[in-house]
């Protein structure tokens, strides 16, 4: 019988009704999910994060390109669509956001990518008043969750390869 994969391992584990950190494992992947709330169907989500087990290798600019540009083109589906928004392969990081002509109520994702073998995925509010960013929780449903670790997790594990789809 197959492995189920990381995603998979990742929505069995909060369909428990999981609150806090859960972390789950599969074929050399860490799925790291920050957690107010859970339930059969969705989860509040505090930030969520995916990395290789070998993570800070370093010295693989490359990666972190791959990386950012497949994520930009890939995550069509969070209902906002992401941009990069600073690449500096040479110290291994890249950032994207939900492009700005989308982001509404001063709510937008944020993505940061570290050596092309960890992505950070979080929700953050700019309040203009206070002129400061405040992360924020979100609601997502099990199968977009599922997707999405399981995305970041092929673009991690896929990196090194110039062909990657």
């Amino acid at each position: 019988m197959k492995e189920p994969s990381l995603g998979r391992s990742l929505i069995d584990a909060l369909k428990e009704g999981a609150s806090g950190e859960v972390v789950v494992e599969r074929a050399g992947l860490r799925a790291r999910a920050r957690v107010a709330g859970a339930g059969l169907y969705g989860s509040e989500l505090e930030g969520l994060t995916v990395e290789t087990e070998t993570r800070g290798l370093g010295g693989r600019p490359a990666r972190t390109e791959r990386v950012v540009h497949g994520l930009a083109e890939r995550l069509d589906y969070l209902g906002e669509p992401l941009e990069a928004l600073e690449i500096t392969p040479s110290h291994g990081r890249g950032q994207l956001r939900t492009r700005r002509d989308r982001v509404r109520d001063g709510e937008y994702f944020e993505l940061d990518v570290q050596d092309g073998d960890r992505v950070d995925v979080g929700r953050v509010r700019y309040d203009r008043e206070a002129g400061e960013r405040r992360k924020q929780t979100r609601n997502t449903g099990h199968g977009v969750l599922r997707r999405l670790v399981d995305d970041l997790a092929e673009l991690i594990d896929n990196a090194d390869s110039p062909t990657q789809d």
